[in-house]
């Protein structure tokens, strides 16, 4: 079978920031960043200023099988 490497990390920022995000329903920011280009250069800019985990995901695995909790107990 084949390997590919994972990013851990990039579900967890994505999550983290699809939340904060929920929370300015009506304010500037909401619509500035559902523009598809700026939410990716944010989701970048967090990535480039964290530590990132990665693993070694199997043919057919999913990300979501791999414990996450880790990259979220770092950065709280």
């Amino acid at each position: 079978m084949s390997k590919t490497i994972a990013n851990l990390t990039l579900p967890v920022v994505v999550q983290e920031i699809e939340k904060v995000l929920g929370i300015y329903t009506d304010h500037p920011y909401q619509k500035a960043f559902s523009i598809s280009e700026l939410r990716q250069k944010l989701i970048v800019y967090v990535l480039s200023r964290t530590s990132n985990n990665y693993a070694v995901i199997e043919e057919g695995e999913s990300i979501i099988n791999q414990n996450v909790t880790c990259c979220l107990e770092q950065h709280s």
